[in-house]
């Protein structure tokens, strides 16, 4: 089974996996790991190769991190230096639904399951104040 590694600022990673479980039930293989005030970025680094060693039984690993630029972000980006793996940032729970759903299709690849979350994520962006002025619009 494809593994699961949310990274994030302080406890998002940790509320992405709650709401994911009200959804889809209790997950296996996937990890979460929160970036804290005073941890230092070598030592978050670490972490992170460590859980997607632990992840990883040879079916590959998808990371979602919370947002491009912030210092997960930036750690991640120096984790794939080291070990590649499909890592998508601005993660949202389409993406992540998107993932657990077809994490254990055998007919698609990691890199296949990787673009459908990216897919997911940005369908799953709307201004929702303009849909319900189009449902009220067609029922006027």
């Amino acid at each position: 089974m494809i593994g699961i590694l949310i990274i994030s600022h302080g406890d998002f990673a940790r509320g992405m996996l709650s709401a994911a479980e009200l959804i889809s039930g209790e997950q296996e293989k996937l990890e979460v790991l929160g970036l804290y005030p005073g941890d230092s970025p070598e030592d978050f680094e670490q972490k992170i190769l460590a859980t997607l060693k632990k992840l990883d039984d040879g079916d590959g690993v998808i990371g979602f991190v919370d947002f491009l630029g912030g210092s997960p972000a930036s750690t991640a980006m120096k984790v794939l230096k080291e070990k590649l793996f499909p890592c998508i940032t601005g993660a949202n729970m389409p993406m992540l639904t998107e993932a657990l759903l077809d994490r254990e299709d055998p007919g698609l690849t990691l890199d296949q399951i990787a673009a459908q979350c990216v897919t997911a994520g940005a369908e799953g962006m709307t201004r929702l104040d303009e849909v319900v002025k189009n449902i009220i619009a067609k029922n006027a």
